[in-house]
């Protein structure tokens, strides 16, 4: 659990370091696959599977936003550019408005994972996470969204490095003394 525990901890820590000038992008990648990792492991330490596959889902769903966001909206660009403006407006705003959906859907299916986390391991803060992330998508139109979602990734942090160093369930491996 420890090894779980400090891979999901700096992962997080590392989603936050996006704004590092050169570095940062590849320090939220690395992050966000210890985070994964972490999931992952955690899922398989409680024969859970359901909370990977939810945060799966999330992550999946995260990717066809940043998919959507980089051909969606350039192509929407380029097409009314060549048609002319007149659709340009509506085509934009179609496509953030679909990528908000889709990031709220996202957001619901990783708060599962963290409820998930929450109930099996007993860190209530996976559960407060879970609850902005959520809460901060839906909010996400309005600058408090953002907010949100910066102080669920903080609570993230926190819960990582929360959990037992014992299994829930399990009794913790003792130590041989010399």
């Amino acid at each position: 659990m420890q090894q779980i525990k400090n891979i999901g901890g700096i992962g997080s820590i590392l989603l936050l370091t996006g704004i590092i000038p050169a570095i940062g992008q590849i320090l939220v990648f690395v992050g966000f696959v210890m985070v994964v990792i972490a999931v992952y492991k955690l899922s398989e330490l409680v024969s859970q599977k359901e909370i990977f596959r939810n945060y799966l889902i999330g992550i999946i769903l995260n990717s066809v936003i940043i998919l959507i966001m980089i051909f969606g909206i350039g192509t929407t660009v380029f097409l009314s550019l060549r048609a002319g403006l007149t659709g340009l407006g509506m085509g934009v705003i179609l496509t953030i408005l679909f990528m908000w959906i889709l990031s709220i859907i996202s957001a619901y299916f990783i708060k599962g994972s963290f409820e998930k986390i929450s109930q099996t391991t007993g860190v209530t803060t996976f559960r407060t996470a879970g609850k902005l992330y959520f809460i901060g998508n839906i909010l996400l139109v309005i600058f408090i969204g953002a907010i949100l979602s910066l102080i669920a990734a903080i609570m993230q942090i926190v819960a990582f490095f929360s959990l037992p160093l014992a299994t829930p369930g399990k009794p913790q491996e003792s130590s041989p003394v010399s």
